[in-house]
């Protein structure tokens, strides 16, 4: 079941995912939110003992750390170990879904937590290759997207474009979807 969390400033697509036991978050999420929500990582069981994924395959998390997870205007203190290679962004496992007091009502497909009145429908992940807006980049990933754009443009200020050279372009990059 997908969701959108809230960490700090950042809004992330999570998954409630009742075959996780712990609760995880990806290399790229955790460096997305790095300045303002991030934690230092300590190692956990994950980074010693390794985690054995669906495929039985066995590999080893960065440690974790103990982050604020908003959803339905409650605060969750949850533990999100860094997971190399994980195509989700974050994964709410059953540590999650216990301190959440997450409820599923599968006959309806809807879920909510508890002590809410707010009804989930079930979801699966939809736009997968959406591209992300600049607020969903970290201060250093700006930073370096604003140096590629200004490298490319420069290498092309001398080129004439057609047969005029009284084209003028101009491109603002917003924070706002087209």
């Amino acid at each position: 079941m997908i969701t959108d969390i809230t960490i700090g400033p950042f809004h992330i697509e999570a998954m409630l995912d009742s075959g996780s036991e712990r609760s995880y978050i990806s290399e790229t999420a955790y460096n997305r939110i790095q300045g303002n929500e991030l934690q230092e990582l300590s190692p956990d069981p994950t980074s010693t003992v390794g985690v054995t994924l669906a495929d039985s395959a066995s590999i080893y998390t960065r440690g974790g750390a103990p982050f604020k997870v908003e959803l339905d205007g409650k605060t969750i203190l949850t533990w999100l170990s860094v997971l190399p290679g994980l195509s989700t962004p974050i994964i709410l496992g059953l540590d999650f879904w216990q301190s959440a007091d997450v409820h599923v009502e599968s006959k309806i497909a809807t879920w909510y937590l508890g002590g809410n009145s707010i009804k989930h429908q079930f979801r699966s992940r939809t736009n997968k290759n959406k591209p992300l807006t600049l607020n969903a980049l970290s201060s250093s990933e700006r930073s370096e997207l604003g140096n590629f754009l200004e490298t490319e443009f420069n290498k092309n200020k001398s080129t004439t474009l057609g047969v005029t050279n009284l084209v003028k372009h101009r491109i603002e990059v917003t924070d706002e979807t087209p």
